[in-house]
């Protein structure tokens, strides 16, 4: 879901909750026990939730504020490495990350 600035947030004005929740169903399909807990700890991992709480760092407020296209045209650019930067990458009608 792409950001909405009318998007219902919680108590601290949080958005991370799509990011946590999608990753969630993700686990859960796969059948990982504790879906939740893994989702928050990866989260926390990679540096976009505050260790040991939910809350929200810089980096986790700016990767929620890009929306998943925007986090998709990241990924793209950063695996071209450096050839190419997230300007250069649309998102097309069925979701896939492509050159302009």
């Amino acid at each position: 879901m792409a950001y909405n600035p009318d998007q219902v947030r919680d108590k601290d004005g949080r958005w991370a909750a799509d990011m946590i929740d999608k990753l969630e169903k993700i686990m859960i399909a796969k059948g990982v026990p504790n879906a939740h807990a893994e989702a928050v700890a990866h989260f926390q991992k990679c540096g976009v939730l505050k260790p040991g709480t939910e809350e929200l760092t810089e980096e986790g407020l700016r990767r929620t504020l890009l929306g998943a296209s925007g986090r998709a045209k990241e990924r793209a650019a950063r695996q071209s490495s450096g050839a190419h930067t997230a300007a250069d990458y649309k998102r097309t009608r069925d979701g896939k990350v492509a050159l302009k």
